[in-house]
């Protein structure tokens, strides 16, 4: 078998992406898994593999960081793919990616796939049955041994009467 170099893929946010899927990508790819503080330590970081000769050929975006023409003309040379488990996509330079032919993977195409994604949905839910139930306060008073039930009592939400306006995905 011919020994050959493997593509490099920067995985950024790893904790974000399902473990036994990284461990499939890595049979095949040379993984470099970062989180950063915040855009500039990425953007460093990224310029100075670069720089080094450690180039990048693929990018999984969070929606933590950005790729926008500044950051991408110091990359850009061998990198093929930038992949964001996103609808959104105004956190990257699209108009650079397609002048330079560096395919770009996000979800909002994949209609199929994203009838499947409930996560938003679930999201909202959670958070207005923690606003009615008052739950926040409810965990702080528990927590400092301060409970007293009187004052965490609310409407049952089948008597309730709930809208939800949304846009996007919710």
């Amino acid at each position: 078998m011919k020994n050959q170099i493997k593509e490099r893929i920067l995985v950024l946010d790893p904790k974000d992406y399902p473990k036994n899927k990284l461990l499939e990508l890595e049979k095949k790819f040379y993984l470099i898994k970062k989180s950063f503080k915040n855009q500039k330590k990425f953007e460093d970081f990224i310029v100075n593999e670069v720089k080094n000769g450690k180039n990048i050929n693929h990018i999984f975006l969070s929606l933590n960081y950005s790729l926008k023409k500044l950051i991408l003309k110091k990359i850009y040379k061998n990198l093929k793919t930038v992949l964001t488990p996103t609808t959104g996509i105004n956190h990257i330079d699209i108009d650079f990616l397609k002048k330079n032919k560096i395919k770009l993977v996000y979800l909002k195409p994949h209609k199929s796939l994203l009838n499947k994604i409930n996560s938003t949905a679930e999201l909202a839910l959670t958070l207005m049955l923690s606003l009615l139930k008052n739950l926040n306060l409810a965990q702080k008073n528990a927590k400092n041994s301060l409970w007293k039930k009187e004052d965490f009592t609310s409407q049952q939400v089948s008597d309730l009467k709930v809208g939800v306006i949304g846009l996007g995905r919710l």
